[in-house]
């Protein structure tokens, strides 16, 4: 299983995380934000239509699925 490395460095606090992950084939995208700035989170889960519209409606969060190919 291929890992993706994902280096978060805040270099005003002098403070940096690597996150190890397991590459996502197939799932779902979670997408959090607006027009300006946002948040695209690649999950391994699907959802089926009321999760995505309890997402929607709960939290605010667009939910798509995702494929690779």
């Amino acid at each position: 299983m291929d890992k993706q490395v994902i280096d978060y460095r805040i270099y005003d606090k002098i403070e940096c995380a690597t996150v190890y992950c397991s590459k996502i084939v197939n799932g779902s995208m979670l997408l959090i934000g607006g027009n300006i700035s946002n948040i695209s989170i690649k999950v391994d889960q699907h959802f089926n239509w009321f999760q995505k519209l309890m997402w929607k409606w709960c939290f605010g969060i667009n939910v798509e699925d995702y494929s690779e190919e």
